[in-house]
């Protein structure tokens, strides 16, 4: 029973099933995703590991960035926005970290977690493909609170689970692992997301570096498959848009007419950026408070006699050095960081031992997904949503588990690398 709770809670997360008509009236107007939350958190009350997980150190750094928000709200340009982002925002995207952390007691509870994302992935992607916006030819979300951006960086945070579900020996999970990989792939191209498709870059080097020289092949005829697809089926206007990545290419080239908004977009991201960093300088304690980025630099532009630009930072960095200060970057940053560390110090110890595989190939998954939620942020406001709480909650419950499991494994046994994630044979990494 805690299990399915928790699996279903991070399936309807995760898939944002909420968010289309027909999860729309089944998830909210009936209260159903919001009984599956209560329920969960309930069965974490009773498992006894809440206290564990809170006083982890990922916990103690999401907890210190949650109280962090109340001075940054006290002192902010808009106290009514960041209150809303407080606790409409971030106390629903911190549960998740709460109820993985707490539920997850088992690697087989941390496997199907991984598998409910993928699972959540390949709804998300389908139901947009389906239902799905079009705004110039870019694939958006159906519901419309996702842009194309956001979107193709969603799926991507999904799509290592869904490699890791290749991994499975069994047929019927291998199967979903490949159509659900082939679908996000061809939706993150749909989307003409330039920072979607840098994200998939590096994470196709990471796969490549990591993975045995037969998955390097069969991953290099993926990707010019999708690339013979791109070039044939999208729409003029998106190949062009993935053009403009490209310092060579002119605006003739580019049917500038058309392109006119892709490159203007880069413009005023960078100087949003640039706004976003001299806020930080001016504010480096509280911020201008979470959501009040806009509200400032539009004030700043009309001191200047200047129309404000009324968009994001459009870097989860910024926004939150500039929106929270200097100390709250401080603790997101560490949470992070603390995921990679010891997700990859799993990946370390368990791909030497081939009795280890499954342990190495889930390490790797959600590395990769990690690495995915870390490029992204680079490319999107994030700092407040439940992808970081969700990538910590699982990293603290699947480390947790796989340190004692490598532990009780002791030192004996074959190293020969082997699975999914393994390297070249003479490689020794």
């Amino acid at each position: 029973m805690r299990t399915a709770l928790l699996l279903t809670y991070i399936f309807v997360l995760f898939s944002r099933l909420q968010e289309f008509p027909i999860g729309d009236y089944f998830f909210y107007r009936m209260r159903v995703f919001s009984i599956v939350f209560i329920l969960a958190l309930l069965a974490a009350l009773w498992s006894g590991r809440l206290r564990y997980s809170l006083s982890s150190p990922l916990g103690l750094l999401l907890a210190a960035f949650t109280v962090w928000m109340l001075p940054a709200t006290a002192f902010s340009v808009w106290k009514a926005n960041s209150l809303e982002i407080l606790y409409d925002v971030w106390l629903p995207s911190v549960a998740p970290f709460v109820l993985v952390a707490s539920l997850a007691v088992s690697l087989r509870e941390c496997r199907g977690t991984m598998y409910a994302i993928t699972l959540a992935t390949l709804v998300c992607v389908g139901g947009n493909t389906m239902l799905g916006l079009t705004e110039v030819g870019r694939l958006t979300d159906a519901a419309g609170t996702l842009n194309a951006n956001d979107l193709a960086n969603h799926l991507l945070i999904g799509i290592p689970f869904c490699i890791l579900m290749i991994a499975d020996p069994r047929p019927f999970p291998k199967i979903i692992g490949i159509g659900s990989v082939a679908l996000v792939l061809l939706g993150v191209m749909k989307t003409g997301s330039r920072g979607g498709l840098i994200i998939l870059t590096v994470l196709t080097l990471l796969f490549l570096w990591k993975c045995s020289w037969v998955n390097k092949l069969k991953v290099s005829l993926v990707l010019l498959a999708l690339a013979a697809y791109s070039v044939r089926s999208l729409p003029e206007i998106v190949r062009y848009r993935y053009l403009t990545l490209f310092p060579g290419a002119t605006k003739d080239e580019l049917i500038a007419a058309q392109l006119e908004g892709a490159i203007g977009s880069q413009e005023s991201r960078w100087a949003s950026f640039k706004e976003s960093l001299a806020l930080t300088l001016r504010h480096p304690v509280f911020g201008v408070g979470p959501g009040g980025f806009m509200t400032a630099s539009g004030k700043a532009a009309e001191r200047l006699s200047e129309a404000p630009s009324w968009l994001e930072t459009h870097n989860t960095y910024t926004q939150i050095s500039s929106e929270m200060g200097l100390p709250g970057l401080l603790f997101y940053g560490a949470a992070y960081v603390l995921c990679l560390r010891r997700t990859a110090s799993v990946y370390r110890l368990a791909r030497r031992r081939a009795d280890l595989t499954p342990l190495s190939d889930m390490a790797f998954a959600l590395l990769l997904s990690l690495v995915a939620l870390g490029v992204a942020g680079l490319f999107s406001n994030m700092g407040y949503l439940f992808r970081l709480p969700l990538l910590a909650g699982l990293t603290l419950a699947f480390s947790t588990q796989a340190e004692a499991e490598i532990q009780a494994a002791g030192t004996e046994g074959r190293h020969t690398a082997a699975g999914l994630f393994a390297p070249p044979a003479t490689a020794r990494i």
